[in-house]
């Protein structure tokens, strides 16, 4: 396979240096800092690797398609689309098979069987989609995929929630070389038992991060610094807003309260923080439909529409405050279902939805993203800034959070920024750790 693209940036020499060679490979780079990329050129330092298997989240399965067209000369199948026309693209010829996780959920898991056995290697795009051993999904992609000689895995951040997130990915690489096999083994050797009230909560050791990145010698971790250099500055900027506070508290309080008519009576801690997050952003579901509580952010957002920097993102974890603002813009904007508008400068405004948007989009052409909420994820927060800041921008960014003081608003940033530490802090001895593993391949 040659690779028709050359390395723009310093860290992705050092990824392709590390990553040569190696049977089994952990690439952990930021988001936006071409893992594709990086990963097809791994691909190309093995002995005989054709043909190979992608696995990515189903929406990314055409870019992938396209970035290999753009780097490679490999022949390449992007399996999308109905089932019958799926199984057709498997019993193809290519170099390079793009399929997505979900796949193995459907009817093609049959089909994936038979086709799986010829495979000789695996990149796993997103690969906390793997995080979890227990699921259908990591189950039947390790049965299908265990004779697979090389395997990578390419992420921008570890875990999404928890540090033990690790384990189920590092399993699906190495087979147990660099864990174990055995998951309470992992737990009790790094983790310790929350307090006697909620023993469920398992905490990192205070050594963990150095004894786990010592352990993972065949993955690699770059800074966002080492990306961020390359690019223009970002800001951020949190701006505070006022709301009736009356029916707030209550509801936090009591855990109920009366909202336009609507009975607001939860039963669970929960159940109430899901409800004070919908309440901080201007409404509450009743039965399927939202009410309307009130619309400050909404018209923030419209009263400073003329002073912003455009190209504007907009992001909301909840999609309905997305649809009231759709109803109060007054200029022409765009969303996930007209994208290809806002990229080709027809409009200057995209309206997000994280859990939708936060994955493969390129939209460098944006100088700014105001966040309307966000929720608990920190990965997801992360993926959704990594749209407008990342190889190819051109401007600096600035990235705005809509607050609603006192309010769950404040705790959501405070969780994610906590969680991102955590992170952050095994990824430092990782770094630490893979300076001195030297460049010479080596298998789990």
């Amino acid at each position: 396979m040659l690779i028709r693209s050359k390395p723009l940036y310093s860290f992705q020499e050092k990824v392709i240096d590390f990553a040569k060679g190696r049977e089994r490979v952990g690439i952990f780079t930021p988001f936006g800092s071409g893992k594709s990329f990086l990963a097809l050129q791994w691909l190309s330092t093995l002995p005989d690797p054709l043909p190979s298997i992608v696995l990515c989240p189903q929406g990314l399965v055409p870019q992938w398609g396209a970035e290999i067209e753009k780097h490679t000369d490999a022949s390449y199948v992007c399996v999308d689309g109905s089932y019958e026309k799926r199984k057709s693209l498997l019993k193809k010829d290519a170099d390079i098979y793009v399929v997505g996780y979900d796949a193995v959920r459907s009817r093609l898991y049959e089909d994936l069987q038979a086709f799986c056995p010829k495979i000789k290697a695996v990149i796993a795009d997103e690969s906390t989609r793997l995080k979890e051993r227990r699921t259908l999904r990591w189950r039947r992609w390790y049965s299908l995929l265990k004779h697979t000689k090389y395997r990578a895995l390419l992420t921008g951040s570890c875990w999404e929630e928890h540090p033990e997130e690790i384990f189920g990915q590092m399993l699906f690489l190495d087979d147990g070389e660099t864990f174990s096999k055995s998951f309470m083994r992992f737990r009790y050797e790094f983790f310790v038992p929350g307090p006697p009230w909620a023993p469920y909560k398992w905490e990192l050791q205070r050594t963990a991060p150095q004894r786990m990145a010592a352990r993972m010698k065949n993955c690699i971790y770059i800074k966002e610094e080492e990306l961020y250099k390359e690019l223009p500055e970002k800001e951020y900027l949190r701006i505070e807003l006022e709301m009736p506070m009356e029916q707030y508290r209550q509801l936090r309080d009591e855990y109920r309260t009366s909202l336009e008519g609507v009975e607001i009576d939860v039963m669970t801690a929960v159940e109430r923080v899901m409800k004070l997050h919908e309440l901080a952003c201007g409404f509450v579901y009743d039965q399927g439909r939202g009410v309307d509580i009130h619309t400050i952010k909404e018209d923030w957002i419209v009263d400073n529409l003329s002073v912003l920097p455009k190209p504007l993102l907009i992001w909301s974890h909840f999609k309905y405050p997305l649809q009231r603002l759709m109803s109060k813009l007054p200029v022409p904007y765009s969303t996930q279902d007209t994208l290809q508008d806002f990229l080709d400068g027809k409009t200057d405004i995209l309206l997000l939805s994280e859990d939708r948007g936060g994955q493969g989009l390129n939209l460098q052409r944006a100088r700014a993203a105001i966040f309307m909420n966000s929720s608990f994820k920190a990965a997801q927060r992360k993926n959704a800034e990594a749209r407008c800041y990342r190889i190819g921008t051109k401007y600096p960014v600035l990235y705005i959070d809509l607050v609603c003081k006192g309010t769950i608003d404040e705790y959501v940033l405070d969780v994610i920024e906590k969680k991102q530490s955590i992170i952050d802090v095994l990824l430092k001895h990782l770094e630490i750790a893979g300076a001195g593993s030297g460049r010479s391949p080596s298998a789990c």
